[in-house]
């Protein structure tokens, strides 16, 4: 997310609490995507060591993500950080 607004609005369409992250995102401590297939995601990724890693990953209200889509926010990782 790029914005304050764009985080409500994820926090708001995703019916969970991303936006309490605002202040970690504005300090550039936790960066937050959205993700469509293989299913509606929230992720937020932050440093871990010298690389980024997952910090968290929900689904519309919280809900875990699947197997299929953990495998593909694996790839997209290892091909961006």
């Amino acid at each position: 997310m790029e914005c304050w607004g764009a985080l409500l609005a994820e926090g708001k369409q995703m019916h969970h609490c991303i936006g309490s992250y605002a202040a970690q995102v504005s300090a550039r401590q936790v960066f937050v995507y959205h993700m469509e297939a293989p299913e509606a995601l929230t992720i937020a990724l932050s440093p871990q060591g010298s690389q980024w890693g997952v910090q968290e990953i929900r689904g519309y209200c919280n809900a875990l993500p699947s197997e299929a889509s953990l495998e593909a926010i694996q790839r997209w990782l290892t091909a961006h950080y």
